[in-house]
């Protein structure tokens, strides 16, 4: 149903870490690279292709430098060989979280006057922004909705804030409208995010919900970046002017269409809103640049992330998983002190499972228990899918399996699994509070209400 688009360029290690993120939490889309990569980058990625292959469907495709000039012409291509309807654009070092992208693909289902739909954000820091290693830093700053009536507001909104919209699900054929001039705007940034992601705000509303959509990393090692390169010297560059010329036709054209204005009225609308966008660009690195002035960032929010009780926990904890993966005794120690929604089984002993014996529930749940700790979704439904298959009526089961299934999206099947285990074990506080927890998570407040109510007036405390 969704793929995945990753362009990278000599960046094998962190596009590594992704695959292995996207195996272990069972993303059942396709992931689509395209690769612009010498040859000993490409010889990683293959081979770690290869390995996953079995776990992890991909579609991978070299794109050289020339004539694939940048991220955007090398993404266009790719989405031309996209068979789901729905997309999504992954930056080599950053994480999406599968379920969300499944919520997202679901809201843009039902309503047609959306062109995309997000979650919020985390951006982090690792020490010398390696792949692998100590997490330093973690804010939430998510991006704004655009749900404005009409496309000359909403855009209007996107060249205030200029947060890309790569990382929004959106249908295969908003996609193709984005990207289809990128071979005529050879020019970065202007090319490969100002155009795409203006097309997003134009062709329809964007919806942000509540849930966490991408986490992006903060890299000093990134191939194009702010923090090197400048606006005022792109403007010199003599790619700017073609660009330039692509960008305002595309705009124009697409303003015109979709609020029936004439072609005069969406000229000056772009370039009032165009001016302004790049002004404020200019104005701030040249502030940076000869006044030692930034915009400071929000206060290092890690801490907090990694508490169960937060409510963006359970799907960054995978994250902060993989990127530490360097540190697993660390990782281990602070992921056995949480718990958080969908909470599996009992308190899980200290001591790994590596073979379990088949005959022993209680080591099977242990075994299973802890590869969902761990972040290994896939490996984890397997594991309790199996358990099910033996135990079908036994609540510790049904509870763990509904956990499982709740992490990758299948709310549905995990709804109905809670449902029956609270059936047999009605006094069960972990199976009431997963539950109620995921009924609040589809909105269904009411329902988790009931669900307590009942609980707390069965156990309410009668006197001696």
């Amino acid at each position: 149903m969704i793929s995945i688009l990753i362009p990278t360029l000599n960046r094998s290690e962190y596009l590594i870490r992704g695959l292995d993120y996207y195996a272990q939490m069972g993303f059942d889309g396709t992931v689509c690279i395209a690769d612009s990569s010498d040859q000993p980058h490409r010889k990683k990625i293959l081979a770690k292709i290869e390995e996953l292959r079995e776990r992890l469907k991909v579609m991978y495709r070299f794109f050289p430098n020339p004539p694939y000039v940048h991220d955007g012409v090398c993404l266009k291509a790719l989405s031309e060989e996209v068979s789901t309807p729905y997309v999504v654009c992954c930056g080599d070092d950053d994480f999406l979280v599968p379920s969300s992208l499944r919520r997202c693909a679901d809201f843009l289902e039902a309503h047609q006057d959306y062109s995309a739909a997000f979650g919020h954000r985390i951006c982090f820091r690792m020490q010398h922004s390696a792949a692998y290693g100590a997490m330093t830093q973690a804010f939430v700053s998510s991006a704004p909705p655009m749900e404005q009536p009409t496309a000359v507001e909403r855009w209007s909104a996107y060249m205030q804030h200029g947060i890309s919209t790569g990382s929004h699900v959106h249908r295969i054929e908003t996609w193709h409208r984005m990207y289809r001039d990128l071979d005529s705007a050879p020019s970065r940034y202007l090319g490969p995010e100002v155009l795409p992601c203006s097309l997003t705000a134009i062709l329809g509303k964007v919806k942000r919900l509540n849930c966490l959509g991408v986490v992006f990393q903060k890299n000093e090692h990134q191939i194009w970046s702010w923090e090197r390169q400048s606006l005022f010297h792109f403007i010199h560059r003599p790619q700017w002017c073609p660009t330039y010329q692509t960008v305002r036709s595309s705009i124009v054209e697409a303003l015109a269409q979709q609020d029936g204005l004439g072609r005069k009225n969406a000229e000056q609308v772009f370039e009032r809103q165009f001016w302004s966008h790049i002004t404020g660009i200019l104005i701030d690195q040249y502030r940076k640049k000869y006044e030692g002035l930034t915009r400071p960032e929000p206060p290092d929010q890690l801490g907090k992330l990694l508490n169960s009780e937060h409510p963006l926990h359970i799907d960054f904890r995978p994250v902060y998983t993989a990127a530490t993966a360097g540190q697993e005794a660390a990782a281990a120690e602070t992921i056995r002190q949480e718990s958080g929604l969908g909470s599996a089984g009992g308190a899980i002993g200290s001591e790994a499972v590596a073979s379990p014996d088949p005959n022993d529930l209680k080591e099977r749940l242990q075994h299973g228990q802890q590869k969902f700790q761990a972040g290994m979704l896939a490996e984890a439904e397997h594991i309790f899918g199996k358990l099910a298959e033996d135990f079908p009526s036994h609540p510790t089961v049904l509870n763990d399996r509904a956990c499982v299934l709740a992490r990758i999206g299948r709310m549905d099947e995990a709804s109905t699994l809670l449902t029956k285990a609270l059936a047999i074990t009605p006094k069960d506080h972990n199976i009431v509070k997963n539950l109620s927890e995921l009924m609040i998570a589809r909105g269904q407040n009411e329902t988790a209400y009931k669900i307590m109510k009942q609980y707390l007036t069965s156990h309410r405390a009668r006197p001696n």
